[in-house]
C-alpha cells in the first residue's frame, strides 16, 4: 500500500471528521490545543513562536502545560474560582461568546457555571473542556492531561 493512495487518505480524512478527531483545527496545529493568545510577555517553556496571534508550542504537550499554569493562576492568583469568571477572563466578550462558551464548559463538566467553586481537581476537567471547545473534540485522554497538569503545577 502507497502512502499516498488517494482511497485510504479519503477513508482516513473522513474517519477523522465524522469521528470529529479536529486534528485539522488551528490550536492542534500549533500544538496549543487550548489557543492560548500569544503574548511577548510569557516565555512559555516548549513555545515556538507564533501562528497569527496564537502561540506555538513543540508538542502539545507544552501546549496543555502552558495552559494547565494559566488556569491555575487565574484561579489562585487571581481568585476566580467559577467556570463562568475564569471563562471570563480566559475568552473575553470582546474575542468569543464567553456566555456560550462558559455554559459549555460548565455543563462538560457536570458542574454549575458561577455556584460551583474550582479546586486542584477540576484542572483536568476543565483543560479538556476548553480544548473540546476551541477544537471541536478533546483528543487527548484524561491520563494524558493528568500527566502534564501533575508536571506543570
Amino acid at each position: 500500500m502507497s502512502d499516498n493512495n488517494p482511497v485510504l487518505m479519503a477513508v482516513a480524512l473522513a474517519a477523522a471528521v465524522i469521528g470529529g478527531v479536529g486534528y485539522h483545527s488551528l490550536g492542534l496545529r500549533n500544538n496549543n490545543p487550548m489557543n492560548i493568545v500569544y503574548n511577548q510577555a510569557n516565555n512559555w517553556v516548549g513555545q515556538k513562536g507564533r501562528n497569527g496571534r496564537f502561540a506555538t508550542f513543540k508538542t502539545e504537550k507544552y501546549g496543555i502545560r502552558a495552559g494547565a499554569i494559566l488556569l491555575h493562576n487565574y484561579m489562585y492568583r487571581y481568585g476566580l474560582r467559577s467556570v463562568g469568571s475564569v471563562i471570563g477572563r480566559f475568552a473575553p466578550t470582546n474575542e468569543n461568546n464567553t456566555g456560550k462558551y462558559s455554559k459549555f464548559v460548565a455543563n462538560e463538566m457536570g458542574v454549575s457555571e458561577w455556584g460551583y467553586r474550582l479546586g486542584d481537581n477540576d484542572l483536568v476537567p476543565l483543560i479538556r473542556a476548553i480544548i473540546h471547545y476551541e477544537n471541536g473534540s478533546c483528543p487527548f485522554s484524561v491520563a494524558f492531561v493528568s500527566g502534564v497538569v501533575r508536571n506543570a503545577i
